[in-house]
């Protein structure tokens, strides 16, 4: 008969196993070792009126040296970081690194030892500027059939404060919007969009602006015996149109079409610029408030006939 052992007998030699582990570990990781790992650089000290232009490294590799297992709490548990102080650069520096700015917590068995990569660091700095630019839209705008642009598409604000290096504001004229494509707009747009900034050293004193466009239906509206004005008249000479009125279809948005008035229309003819003396016709010029647009005009030349006064 198979007799089976009691379950606490191997329990005790589980727990035997488990402590000869730990002891072991205990002793391995007490011992010192070397180790090499990458760190953040963290720059610091720079002068309030200068900003950095050139780009470090954001890590270093460092060479550690310690009780293994605070090497192993210093990877897992805590931020080691590379100090590089700037308080004494003006403009331009190459500095060698330093184990020394290799900040550790207090308390762990390790010590930096060696820099292994980069061991020296390129630094440039600029004076820092602000200038004031405008903003302008850089965007499509596709208008559904049927429907019209009133006025111009704004920005709000239409300006912004940027500051940056010296060397890359003084050359800036304006600033752009990012790039977007609105299609099939019917209805009034109100959007907000980001700041495009052509260089990563500058800073916005804001980073969206508001887009607004009025999109109205379009429609038409005929007018007619519009009369028919006289530039330029040739001296000595009167001057009979026929017909002395032109009818005009106009289109636009209705909120324009619909406070249009014919006294707002201004039909006129131009002898110097217009006038075919061979056959005495002369094109009639008109003239429309601003967000319309001539659709046709009837007559599209009129007949002059001048007498001598």
């Amino acid at each position: 008969m198979i007799r089976l052992k009691p379950f606490k007998y191997y329990r005790s030699r589980l727990n035997l196993l488990l402590l000869a582990i730990f002891l072991w570990l205990f002793v391995v990781t007490g011992r010192e070792y070397e180790a090499a790992t990458d760190i953040p650089l963290v720059v610091k000290n720079i002068s309030s009126d200068k900003i950095l232009i050139s780009d470090p490294p954001d890590k270093v590799e460092v060479r550690f040296k310690g009780i293994g297992r605070s090497l192993i709490v210093l990877n897992t548990f805590f931020n080691p970081q590379y100090q590089l102080d700037l308080s004494a650069v003006k403009y331009y520096s190459e500095i060698s690194l330093s184990a020394t700015s290799v900040d550790v917590p207090s308390g762990l068995q390790i010590e930096p030892i060696e820099i292994i990569n980069p061991t020296k660091v390129r630094i440039t700095l600029d004076d820092r500027s602000e200038k004031e630019l405008v903003i302008t839209p850089s965007v499509s705008l596709g208008i559904r059939p049927g429907f019209v642009l009133v006025g111009d598409l704004t920005i709000e604000p239409d300006s912004v404060l940027v500051s940056g290096p010296r060397s890359v504001i003084k050359e800036l004229k304006y600033l752009t919007t990012e790039e977007r494509i609105y299609e099939d707009l019917h209805r009034n747009l109100d959007d907000e969009i980001g700041i495009h900034l052509p260089n990563p050293k500058l800073t916005p004193s804001l980073e969206v602006v508001t887009l607004t466009a009025v999109i109205e239906r379009l429609t038409e509206v005929d007018f007619r015996n519009i009369p028919i004005a006289v530039r330029n008249p040739p001296q000595r000479f009167s001057v009979d149109l026929e017909p002395p009125t032109v009818s005009v279809k106009v289109s636009g948005a209705m909120s324009l079409i619909k406070n249009l008035t014919p006294e707002e229309i201004i039909a006129e003819v131009d002898f110097p610029r217009r006038w075919n003396s061979d056959n005495n016709v002369v094109i009639p010029i008109i003239t429309l408030p601003e967000g319309l647009e001539l659709v046709n005009c009837q007559p599209d030349t009129i007949y002059v006939t001048l007498e001598e006064r």
